[in-house]
């Protein structure tokens, strides 16, 4: 299914959403938010290899509708992951360098929902949350030696992740979460294809914690 579509799938809900709230849920809310990501990747000896670390970090944003029912919550977001690195050959695990610079650029777009468990202590400000969705991600990498090899492919998967919200003020909200990304066989046909094969590496995702920074609308 192509990007545009999910897209207009995504939207479609959204604005289908206030005829899911029943009286007596919580008010339909929104929470935009800026996510800081810092990526570490399954997939750790072939990202050492070719970018000299295993651990890059995203940025990008998206939106939490809350108030759909009880606690429920769905989610889309977007973010961006960039690196230089090079080519490589592996042999017997040893690694050769073929002076190749190739920019790799990932785009992790998250489709899913969650539950907030809300409690009912009003003093409690902290709300932890947890969910799951599916994870498509754009994968480009451009050479700069030779453009004509330069490759582009979208992976599918799917995401786990849980986290809590801190609401500093009645708008603003502060949260920390946790995410585990799963992208099978995603490195077989790629810039990582012969490391990854070496050192017999196949997924694609890996570990993500990330910091929130969120804006609330809604009553």
């Amino acid at each position: 299914m192509r990007l545009s579509r999910l897209t207009v799938l995504f939207a479609a809900a959204a604005l289908g959403v206030p005829s899911m709230a029943r009286a007596g849920d919580p008010p339909l809310r929104v929470q935009a938010f800026a996510a800081i990501d810092f990526n570490v990747f399954s997939a750790s000896k072939t990202y050492d290899a070719i970018f000299g670390s295993s651990t890059i970090p995203g940025y990008g944003g998206g939106a939490d509708i809350t108030g759909l029912y009880k606690n429920l919550f769905i989610r889309f977001d977007v973010t961006r992951v960039t690196k230089t690195g090079s080519r490589v050959f592996v042999d017997n695990g040893q690694v050769f360098n073929l002076n190749q610079p190739a920019k790799l650029s990932l785009t992790p777009i998250q489709i899913g929902a969650g539950w907030r468990f809300v409690s009912k202590n009003k003093k409690v400000k902290v709300t932890p949350y947890a969910g799951g969705g599916v994870l498509i991600e754009p994968y480009r990498v451009e050479y700069s030696l030779s453009t004509d090899v330069n490759e582009s492919e979208t992976f599918t998967g799917g995401t786990l992740f849980g986290g809590v919200d801190y609401p500093i003020t009645k708008v603003l909200v502060l949260g920390g979460e946790a995410q585990y990304r799963i992208l099978p066989n995603a490195l077989q046909s790629s810039l990582a294809s012969s490391a990854a094969n070496a050192f017999n590496e196949k997924n694609g995702g890996g570990f993500t914690g990330r910091i929130v920074i969120g804006v609330r609308f809604g009553k």
